[in-house]
């Protein structure tokens, strides 16, 4: 079963996107409440197939975060990223297009977040 980590600081909002994605026993997901969490629990082990990344988190911002997993001498710079963000300022979506492996703005549609993790993570394990 795949793993994915949720990066969020709204707790409705990983409760929503984390009953999705456990539905039908589809995916095992950890939550991290804000970037140094995250860091916590890769430090400590849980190694996700896929990160679900917010970018307006307070403290360490999403995109803190990014640049931080994929340095060159990171042990987690291969671990694909998606944006899932309330961020819809065209900056923002293009960078997150252009850098992540998807951008998807809130509120999503359940099935089209299963689908588009979907494709990434076929991509991955080719």
């Amino acid at each position: 079963m795949k793993m994915i980590m949720i990066v969020d600081d709204e707790p409705d909002q990983i409760y929503v996107v984390k009953t999705i994605l456990e539905r039908n026993g589809d995916y095992n997901v950890i939550v991290a409440h804000s970037g140094q969490e995250c860091f916590d629990l890769l430090e400590r082990g849980k190694q996700p197939d896929l990160i679900l990344l917010d970018l307006m988190m307070p403290g360490m911002n999403g995109w803190d975060v990014f640049h931080t997993l994929k340095k060159r001498d990171s042990p987690w710079n291969d671990i694909p990223i998606i944006f899932l963000t309330a961020d819809s300022t065209n900056d923002s979506r293009e960078a997150g297009e252009r850098y992540g492996e998807d951008y998807i703005e809130k509120p999503m549609d359940g099935n089209e977040l299963k689908q588009r993790i979907e494709q990434v993570l076929d991509k991955k394990y080719i």
